[in-house]
Parts: C-alpha cells; sequence; structure tokens
C-alpha cells in the first residue's frame, strides 16, 4: 500500500504531467517512504520464509512463537530499512532531484554510494536467506514424504 500510494502514483502523475507536480514535500516523503518500503518487503519475505522454515523443521519449538515477538522483529526489520534513508537525509549535502529516468524523485549525497552498497548487501543476504530457508524446507519436505 505505501509502495503504491507514494511510488506508483506519482510516477503515474508524473508520465501524465511530464514533470513533477507535487511540490518539494511529497517529494521528500515519497523518497524516503519508498526505500523504507522497498527494504522493508524484502526483508519482511526473508524473516517469513525463515519462520516457515523453523515452523517445519522444529514444530514443537515453534508453538512457542508469540504475537508479541513476531511484531517486535517486524518493528525492529522496519527499523533497520529506514536507517539508509535517514543516514542520507541527515547528510548535509543531501540533494533531492526529479529524474526523467523513471519519473520519481531520487535522493543524491556524499555518502549515497555507501549508503546504496550496504542496501543492496542487505537486499542480497534477505535473498540468500530465503533461497536457504526455501531449499532446507523442500529437503525437510523430502524426506517427510519419503516416510
Amino acid at each position: 500500500m505505501l509502495f503504491t500510494v507514494f511510488t506508483i502514483l506519482p510516477t503515474t502523475s508524473s508520465l501524465a504531467t511530464n514533470d513533477w507536480i507535487l511540490g518539494d514535500t511529497f517529494c521528500f516523503v515519497s523518497y524516503v517512504v519508498s526505500q523504507c518500503s522497498s527494504l522493508f518487503a524484502c526483508l519482511l519475505m526473508s524473516a517469513l520464509a525463515l519462520t516457515k522454515m523453523v515452523l517445519v523443521k522444529y514444530p514443537l519449538r515453534a508453538i512457542h512463537f508469540s504475537n508479541r515477538a513476531a511484531h517486535l522483529a517486524a518493528c525492529c526489520l522496519w527499523a533497520y530499512s529506514c536507517l539508509f534513508p535517514v543516514a542520507a537525509v541527515a547528510d548535509s549535502s543531501f540533494v533531492l532531484l526529479f529524474t526523467y529516468d523513471i519519473y520519481n524523485c531520487i535522493g543524491s549525497s556524499t555518502i549515497s554510494v555507501v549508503l546504496d552498497i550496504t542496501f543492496g548487501l542487505s537486499v542480497f543476504a534477505s535473498t540468500v536467506v530465503t533461497a536457504v530457508s526455501s531449499v532446507v524446507l523442500m529437503v525437510v519436505a523430502r524426506r517427510v514424504a519419503e516416510r
């Protein structure tokens, strides 16, 4: 929902008008929210895949997972995913730019290269965790099916 409101709708309006008409404040909010929500989606998918693997591999231990722990994990993932855009905005050289390549606002700062690399490594780690937990889940399912 956040991605739709802060990325798809502004991009559509920018394509229709061939310019950014939504103002500087919405440009800033759009940048921060789209960055936070995209990494949060990757991290949440890997957390869900990891949880599914733990539920199948250790069913008796998984009974003790509480809603509070799940909410705490989701809040921690959201806070981690918001570190990158907040760190970029906190940089004194941060500038918001409208780019015609993607018809949306992007941020530019002196530390943006470091933040982009860290963001990319986080997405890569999330992908690896999802893939490994899916493979382990398939191995466990095969063992159960062979019984």
